[in-house]
């Protein structure tokens, strides 16, 4: 298991939050995923 950290730049309120959560989660063999809207980290 591995873990990857990715800035996203745009994010604006908690319903980017939970688009970009939704679909990374999507994505094959993703099998958790945090963001954090304050510092735009994925």
């Amino acid at each position: 298991m591995s873990t990857a950290t990715y800035t996203v730049k745009g994010m604006t309120c908690g319903h980017c939050v939970s688009s970009v959560k939704e679909e990374v989660g999507e994505v094959s063999g993703v099998t958790g995923v945090e963001v954090d809207l304050a510092s735009g980290l994925l």
